[in-house]
């Protein structure tokens, strides 16, 4: 039976590599090969797997490199959103809160990896109901982006992006169908209509205008979205499905 070399090299990862690892000379091509792993097993959706190896390789980078070493807390960063995806929100929330505070003294507030940081644990904020906490930082994720990097880039428009989603969690939904109509517009503006992040944005306008009871909007906004979607796409089945919803409300 033909084995894949993922599959090879798990299982050589957790046999030749001793825990905690002791020699330096080993930390690097060990920790490496645990990294390239768990990358593997998320994008798999093995996040238990992935997780245990994050860990593994975090406990390690505390270890030999300190609390405050980016590579440290990028690691992180990927272990917090590891432990989302596993369903263990308040393990994630305390990294990622960690890996933020971490970053802002470190780098400082304009830093790009900071943002970054801003913005996991504004989403997790969210995740977990704390809608007003996860509002503050997410405008003022986007205040920065937009004095840092400018209205057009994709970091830029990715925040507006999030941001319209938690008005919209809150009930603005004036504040969010403009937020998203804007970065609508940018995203075709730069990328093009059938760019995916154009296609996001033109899903999310449409659920702001059927929010707002402008079904009609709505309905040709979200068929042109369902057209040009590939088929593979994770959100398609759940935008044919409040199409075909919303067409059946107005026949």
């Amino acid at each position: 039976m033909r084995r894949s070399a993922a599959s090879i090299c798990r299982c050589l990862s957790w046999s030749t590599i001793p825990d905690p690892i002791p020699d330096p000379d080993l930390t690097a091509g060990a920790l490496e090969l645990l990294g390239w792993l768990a990358r593997y097993d998320y994008r798999a959706g093995r996040y238990a797997s992935a997780g245990n190896l994050l860990q593994r390789t975090y406990d390690t980078l505390i270890r030999v490199l300190g609390d405050d070493h980016p590579d440290t807390v990028a690691n992180a960063s990927n272990l917090a959103t590891t432990r989302r995806a596993l369903g263990d929100l308040t393990g994630a929330l305390d990294l990622h809160q960690r890996t933020y505070d971490t970053r802002r003294r470190v780098l400082g507030d304009d830093h790009p990896d900071t943002l970054t940081s801003a913005n996991n644990l504004a989403e997790t904020l969210q995740t977990l109901g704390d809608l007003t906490g996860a509002l503050d930082l997410h405008q003022r994720t986007y205040d920065t982006l937009i004095r840092v990097l400018g209205d057009d880039h994709p970091d830029t428009l990715t925040s507006a992006g999030n941001l319209a989603l938690t008005r919209r969690a809150l009930g603005d939904l004036t504040g969010a169908l403009d937020l998203h109509q804007r970065t609508y517009d940018t995203r075709r503006r730069v990328l093009g209509d059938d760019h995916p992040d154009t296609l996001g944005s033109a899903s999310n306008l449409a659920f702001a205008l059927h929010d707002l009871g402008d079904r009609g909007a709505a309905i040709a906004l979200l068929s042109q979205v369902v057209r040009r979607r590939s088929p593979q796409h994770p959100s398609l089945p759940a935008e044919r499905a409040a199409l075909e919803r919303w067409q059946s409300a107005i026949r």
